[in-house]
């Protein structure tokens, strides 16, 4: 499931960091639209990981999404917030 890309997001931060390749401090990244998810998920999961993030044209309301203009159209893929399964 989707939960698997924050951590596999998560693994490569601390991959980079233990490499040597970058610090903590200084690892940034950036993403929009599904990658806007990914950058809203890592600061709440993963606060230790990133220096900096920036989130561009993020879905974050995962409860409401339907609703707004284009939503209903994503309810295939991120599934239907109101069907309790």
């Amino acid at each position: 499931g989707r939960h698997l890309v924050g951590e596999d997001f998560a693994a490569v931060a601390r991959d980079l960091a233990a490499r040597g390749i970058t610090t903590v401090e200084q690892l940034g990244a950036q993403g929009g639209s599904n990658g806007g998810l990914l950058m809203g998920i890592m600061p709440t999961q993963y606060p230790e990981l990133f220096g900096a993030l920036v989130c561009s044209v993020p879905l974050l309301d995962m409860k409401r999404f339907h609703l707004l203009l284009a939503g209903a159209s994503w309810v295939a893929e991120y599934g239907d917030p109101d069907d309790p399964d």
